[in-house]
């Protein structure tokens, strides 16, 4: 199950780049996004400042290991960024059509 979490949080920063144990559960990985990042058992992850993270080289070359859990943590990531997408045009519609009435 461990393994499986990291590659999810692998996978999550493979696609968004540089992010925050925060941002990564907000995408959906494991509640213990932040100990698999702080304990970086399997040398994946590169820390760049006190809670933003990366993707290391090894942590790139060892997706290609699991690439049928790679493939669902991809496709899950990809969802939940779309989804995100979605909810700040609507939060933006919201918000542009509260100036207009009230201009």
């Amino acid at each position: 199950a461990y393994r499986e979490q990291a590659i999810h949080v692998a996978c999550a920063l493979e696609r968004t780049g540089p992010a925050s144990p925060k941002e990564l559960r907000a995408l959906g990985t494991a509640p213990k996004t932040q100990s698999i990042l702080y304990q970086n058992y399997y040398e994946w992850f590169d820390r760049l400042d006190t809670a933003r993270y990366a993707l290391s080289e090894r942590g790139g070359e060892a997706l290609d290991d699991y690439p049928g859990l790679t493939a669902r943590y991809r496709e899950a990531v990809g969802e939940a960024l779309a989804q995100r997408e979605v909810e700040d045009e609507i939060q933006q519609a919201e918000s542009d059509t509260g100036d207009a009435q009230a201009g």
